[in-house]
């Protein structure tokens, strides 16, 4: 079961990235087929997102950050905004905020994968832009989210970052 292998990867800090990006290639894969989502990924969405949040309690590695906002970033961009501010804050109220500003918006200046860090700040407009109800909800993440948005494109026109693989 994919599960399996997650949970394996996951367990070790030294493959704990390839563990979420095994989670990315199993979203993506799946895009928008509703039944394929429900029946292999929806039921360990919980599960999967208390061991992201208890590894980065733990101790957030550069590699271990990148992958944890690309994930976030893809869930939102393929199953919506609303869907993964519910799952996230259904394992724990007002955890979203708490990543973004703990996780995201510390380190998103510091992605080095430019593939990555384009999904952030494109994954940071959608939040701002399209999503009225996250503005209502979290109107300091709001602004937060779209002052670093415009900073990071603003940086990445100057100097776009470096291809690196993660």
């Amino acid at each position: 079961s994919i599960m399996g292998i997650f949970q394996k990867l996951f367990a070790s800090s030294t493959h704990d990235a390839h563990a979420i990006q095994l989670l990315d290639t199993l979203v993506e894969c799946i895009g928008t087929q509703e039944s394929e989502y429900q029946r292999l990924v929806q039921p360990v969405m919980g599960q999967v997102l208390t061991l992201l949040f208890r590894r980065l309690q733990k101790g957030k590695t550069p590699r271990l950050v990148a992958a944890v906002v690309r994930l976030i970033a893809l869930l939102i961009h393929r199953r919506g905004a609303e869907y993964v501010l519910g799952a996230m804050n259904a394992v724990q109220a007002g955890i979203f905020s708490l990543i973004v500003q703990q996780v995201w918006l510390p380190s998103a200046k510091e992605i080095l994968n430019w593939n990555d860090r384009r999904a952030g700040i494109v994954t940071m407009t959608t939040l701002v832009a399209d999503y009225e109800p996250f503005m209502a909800a979290y109107p300091q993440d709001w602004v937060a989210l779209l002052k670093k948005a415009l900073e990071l494109f603003n940086a990445e026109q100057e100097a776009p970052p470096k291809v690196v693989d993660t």
